[in-house]
């Protein structure tokens, strides 16, 4: 074989990681993004999760943020009705 040349699984590794990596980033960017929602405690508790373990922390974030993003987006309809009355 040729050592110039990568093996199927160095390649396959390196898109697990790749993948992973891109997942982090776009979990930081919402993390920062929704901060207002969350405490200083809590965002940085995220993000230290989201860091020190990557694929785990930023899997749970994304799931746990879609929730959160539809419970403020409930609030905020059901305020803007009770307005509305």
């Amino acid at each position: 074989m040729n050592p110039l040349i990568p093996g199927v699984w160095d390649v396959v590794w390196s898109m697990v990681w790749i993948a992973a990596l891109v997942l982090a980033v776009v979990a930081m960017v919402t993390l920062l993004r929704t901060k207002a929602a969350l405490g200083p405690a809590a965002t940085a508790l995220w993000a230290l999760a989201i860091i020190f373990i990557p694929l785990l922390g930023a899997f749970v974030w994304l799931m746990s943020s879609r929730r959160l993003r539809r419970t403020e987006a409930r609030r905020r309809r059901t305020a803007a009705r009770a307005e509305a009355a």
